[in-house]
């Protein structure tokens, strides 16, 4: 039905429903504002939290590449926020034993708790500095 041939209710009925749609995307648009904003400001608190932490705490994927890293983690291993994230924990830090031997990826706490899903506590693991030198840490491991 052409607009010229509808009725003056049919025209107010449509309006009608056109204004509740404009008023439902209109609550839409601000629930979507209110939750980035309330996001941002989560994510600065965690932000604040994570920088101020005295111990060394990061985050890595799936494929173990970090995904955050604290600046204590960072100063502690020796190498930037920066350079770490992206890069491959195990190859870069946890490949070696003290004596010099590899350390398979299948005996690294990290990776035994990507398997079972269980948190993985151990108190003398061996992470190695940028600069080539080796420390002992303890490390306990939990999936978020």
């Amino acid at each position: 039905m052409k607009d010229e041939n509808k009725t003056k209710r049919q025209l107010i009925k449509e309006l009608i429903e056109l204004r509740q749609q404009i008023n439902n995307l209109e609550k839409l648009g601000i629930g979507r504002k209110q939750t980035e904003e309330l996001v941002e400001r989560l994510s600065h608190q965690y932000e604040l939290v994570l920088n101020a932490a005295g111990e060394g705490i990061f985050g890595l994927d799936i494929y173990g590449r970090h995904t955050f890293v604290n600046p204590a983690a960072a100063q502690i291993l020796g190498y930037t926020v920066n350079e770490l994230i992206g890069s491959h924990s195990h190859t870069l830090w946890h490949y070696q034993k003290s004596d010099g031997s590899l350390y398979p990826v299948e005996e690294c706490p990290i990776y035994a708790a990507y398997k079972d899903g269980k948190v993985h506590h151990r108190e003398d693991e061996v992470f190695w500095r940028k600069d080539g030198t080796c420390f002992l840490f303890s490390i306990q491991v939990h999936l978020l």
